[in-house]
């Protein structure tokens, strides 16, 4: 059951007992509540992990894999709010989600519209599921994209982590330089220069 003092609007009382707002006004308070159910969200999932005595067990270069990709639901035929065309060529979702070591912990996975480009709002996202990462192992850090994060933000963030190396599959068509970053983009693209040879 919730817990009333963490949400005291959410579930209002009458004659001191709780009751379940309708779907259009329970999902209006949800969503007014969003920021502080993802903290509460994003902490226990990291301490259950940390408490459960979880194996985070690494490849054989020493490295812990983190994999980051989007993908698909299929929601043809429904009117579910946010239902658009995907790159699979159905109307969906498509979520990103962030395994963690070779078991495949679940980090972290955000919903996302069916017609989201994979790199719109993907650094928000990275920096979380690292954050996280560095909090359940100190082993270094393998992170695994695949193209459609092939973009110079994405080598600047990474970048910015100690212990964190990455594979990101290469497009030739790499976005344009970011603008006042001249400080970072020298570690970016040596850090990159390093796996695209590898």
């Amino acid at each position: 059951m919730l817990n009333r003092r963490v949400l005291p609007e959410l579930l209002p009382t009458t004659q001191g007992g709780f009751y379940i707002p309708s779907e259009p006004t329970l999902r209006q308070r949800m969503e007014e509540h969003a920021a502080q159910f993802r903290t509460i969200a994003n902490f226990c999932a990291t301490e259950f992990l940390q408490k459960s005595g979880a194996l985070f067990s690494p490849l054989a270069t020493g490295h812990v894999p983190l994999d980051i990709d989007v993908f698909t639901m299929d929601n043809s035929g429904t009117k579910k709010e946010n239902v658009s065309r995907t790159y699979m060529n159905f109307d969906g979702f498509a979520p990103i989600a962030a395994y963690l070591a070779l078991e495949g912990w679940l980090l972290e996975v955000e919903m996302r519209e069916g017609s989201q480009h994979s790199q719109k709002d993907f650094i928000p996202f990275l920096a979380r599921v690292l954050h996280k990462a560095r909090n359940l192992t100190a082993a270094p850090l393998l992170v695994r994209l695949d193209s459609a994060h092939d973009a110079w933000d994405t080598r600047i963030e990474l970048a910015l982590h100690e212990r964190v190396d990455y594979i990101l599959k290469w497009t030739p068509a790499v976005t344009a330089k970011p603008t006042g970053t001249a400080g970072l983009l020298p570690r970016a693209r040596s850090a990159s220069r390093g796996q695209e040879s590898a």
